[in-house]
C-alpha cells in the first residue's frame, strides 16, 4: 500500500532511482590488465567525438605519454569553423597557466647554475620593481614558484594583436585591464593562494638575471632543448598559421589573445610538444633521467615534491598540494600524480601524469567548455591504468551527476505540481485569488522567492567556480529552478473553496 501522501512519495522514489542511475554512469571497471595502448586510444576515438558533441567544443588534440615517451597523439574536429580546417598534431594552442610549468623548469635552470638562490627574496634580484610591503624580504623565489608567497590573485585576459603590449613592472604597479596591481594580502608562506602575479613577477626575475627577453630565454635553454620546435612564448609567424580558434559555450568565436603576462599564460605550443615537456620530467624509455639533461634530476624531484599543502575547497576540487610549477596530489593506488590546468578565453587546456610509471596525458580543447571534455579523457585514462580517479576530473564528474540530478528532480516536482494545479482547476475547486491567510501565503513566497534567489546565484557564481560548463545542464537546472518556483508560487496565488 501507498503512504497517504503519494505525491512525496513518488518524487522520494524517483529522485532515489535518479541519483542511483546517475552516479553509477561512468563507473567501468578497472584497467589494470590493460597493457595495450592502443586499447585506450580506441577507446578515445569514441569517446572524444561524443563529448565534443554534448559540449559543443570544436576541436580537441590529446597526446599520450607511456613508459615515458610520447607514443600518440591525435586531432579531432576543426580548429576554426568558418573555415573548417582540422585540428591535426600540428595546430597550436594558447595552453594559459600551464604556462607555469614551462616557466618553473627556465627558473629552475638559473637555480642549478647558481645565478639565483632558491630561498632568497626575490627582491634580491631585481631592479625595474620592487614588492609592496615586502619589507623583510619574505617573498621568495620558491614561494612564488609554489603560490606560497601572499599575494593578490590577479587574472590577466590578453590583448588584441595589433594593441601595444605594456612593460611587465608596469603591470605589476598599474594591473592590466581589469585585474590590479601585485600585492602582498597575507603573510607569505601561510597558505597556498594561486597567483598570476607570482609567475608575472617570476618573467621579471628570468629577464633580470639573464639580462635578455623571456621569450629567447625560454627558447634557449627549455623548448628547443626538449625538441618543442612548434612551442614558443612569441606570437611568431609560424605560431599564427596553426593557431587555432576558440569558442565560447554557445559558439561564439574569440581572437586570438596575447599577453606580456607570458609566464603565467602566453605560451603556444602542440599537443605533442607540451606532452614532450611532460615527459621530460620523468625517466624515459631509454633509461633517460627525468630532466633529460635539461635539469637534475634531484631538481625535477624536487619541482614534484609539495612545497605548499592545498587545504579548504581547492583542496576537493584541484590537489592535494602544490610543487614548483606542478599540481600534486596521491592517486588511490598510492601513486603520485602531477598536473596543471590552462584556462582563459584561449581555450581550455590540461596535462596529467605520473612520473613512476612513465605514463601521462595531454588535453587540449579551443571551447571555454572544455573542463567537461577533459575530466571524461581523464578518467578514461586512470581507469585504463587503474589507478583511480584524479581530483579535478572527478570533482567535475561529481558535480555534474548533482546537478542533472537536481535539475530533474526540480523538474518532476513542478511537473507534479502542474499537474495537481491543473486537476484541481478542472474540478473547480481552486480558483486563482488571494488566500485567507496572508501571512502564511507571505512566508510561503518568500521561502518560494528564496529558493529562486539560490538556483540562481548557484548558476551564476558556484557553477563556474566548478568549472561545470556545459551549456545544457546549466539551462536545464537554471530553468527547472525558476519553473518550480514559478508554479509553486502560482499554487499560492490560489484558494481553495467549493464551486457551486
Amino acid at each position: 500500500m501507498l503512504p497517504r501522501n503519494r505525491g512525496l512519495f513518488l518524487v522520494g522514489l524517483a529522485t532515489v532511482c535518479l541519483l542511483t542511475a546517475l552516479f553509477s554512469v561512468g563507473c567501468l571497471p578497472s584497467a589494470s590488465n590493460r597493457p595495450d595502448a592502443s586499447i585506450l586510444t580506441q577507446r578515445l576515438d569514441a569517446l572524444i567525438p561524443a563529448r565534443m558533441r554534448a559540449t559543443g567544443t570544436p576541436g580537441v588534440a590529446v597526446a599520450l605519454i607511456h613508459g615515458g615517451e610520447v607514443v600518440w597523439s591525435k586531432g579531432y574536429g576543426v580548429a576554426d569553423l568558418s573555415s573548417g580546417k582540422p585540428v591535426t598534431p600540428d595546430s597550436v594552442f594558447g595552453v594559459a597557466s600551464i604556462s607555469k610549468t614551462a616557466t618553473a623548469w627556465g627558473v629552475m635552470k638559473l637555480v642549478e647554475s647558481g645565478r639565483v638562490d632558491l630561498d632568497a627574496p626575490v627582491e634580491d634580484y631585481l631592479t625595474r620593481w620592487r614588492v609592496p610591503g615586502d619589507d623583510g624580504g619574505q617573498v621568495t623565489i620558491r614561494r612564488l614558484l609554489s603560490h606560497s608567497a601572499g599575494l593578490n590573485t590577479p587574472e590577466y585576459l590578453g590583448r588584441l594583436p595589433g594593441e601595444t603590449l605594456p612593460r611587465i613592472e608596469d603591470v605589476l604597479t598599474f594591473g592590466s585591464g581589469k585585474a590590479g596591481g601585485v600585492r602582498l594580502e597575507r603573510t607569505p608562506g601561510s597558505r597556498f593562494a594561486y597567483s598570476d602575479g607570482g609567475y608575472l613577477i617570476l618573467q621579471l626575475l628570468i629577464e633580470e638575471v639573464s639580462g635578455e627577453d623571456f621569450s629567447q630565454y625560454m627558447q634557449r635553454e627549455i623548448l628547443t632543448p626538449l625538441g618543442m620546435s612548434a612551442s614558443s612564448f612569441q606570437w611568431r609567424p609560424d605560431i599564427q598559421s596553426q593557431i587555432v580558434t576558440s569558442y565560447s559555450e554557445t559558439g561564439k568565436p574569440f581572437p586570438h589573445y596575447l599577453f606580456i603576462e607570458k609566464a603565467p599564460a602566453g605560451l603556444y605550443t602542440t599537443a605533442p610538444d607540451l606532452a614532450r615537456l611532460v615527459a621530460a620530467g620523468m625517466k624515459g624509455s631509454d633509461g633517460q633521467p627525468p630532466g633529460r639533461g635539461i635539469l637534475q634530476p634531484a631538481t625535477v624531484e624536487q619541482m614534484m615534491t609539495p612545497a605548499i599543502e592545498i587545504r579548504g575547497f581547492e583542496r576537493l576540487i584541484y590537489a592535494q598540494g602544490y610543487g614548483l610549477g606542478y599540481f600534486i596530489e596521491t592517486l588511490p593506488d598510492g601513486r603520485r600524480l602531477v598536473s596543471h590546468m590552462g584556462g582563459n578565453l584561449n581555450g581550455v587546456t590540461e596535462f596529467a601524469a605520473i612520473p613512476a610509471s612513465g605514463e601521462g596525458i595531454i588535453v587540449l580543447t579551443t571551447s571555454i567548455a572544455g573542463h567537461e571534455l577533459f575530466a571524461d579523457v581523464l578518467h578514461a585514462w586512470t581507469d585504463w591504468l587503474g589507478s583511480g580517479d584524479v581530483t579535478l576530473p572527478r570533482a567535475i564528474r561529481f558535480a555534474r551527476r548533482v546537478l542533472f540530478s537536481a535539475a530533474a528532480v526540480f523538474g518532476l516536482v513542478a511537473a507534479l505540481i502542474l499537474i495537481r494545479l491543473a486537476a484541481a482547476l478542472r474540478r473547480r475547486k481552486r480558483v486563482w485569488g488571494l488566500p485567507d491567510n496572508r501571512l502564511a501565503w507571505l512566508r510561503k513566497t518568500l521561502a518560494a522567492g528564496l529558493l529562486m534567489t539560490g538556483v540562481l546565484l548557484f548558476v551564476g557564481v558556484v557553477y563556474p567556480y566548478l568549472h561545470i560548463s556545459m551549456p545544457s545542464a546549466a539551462l536545464l537546472f537554471t530553468t527547472n529552478g525558476v519553473g518550480l518556483c514559478l508554479t509553486a508560487l502560482g499554487w499560492q496565488f490560489t484558494k481553495a473553496r467549493s464551486m457551486s
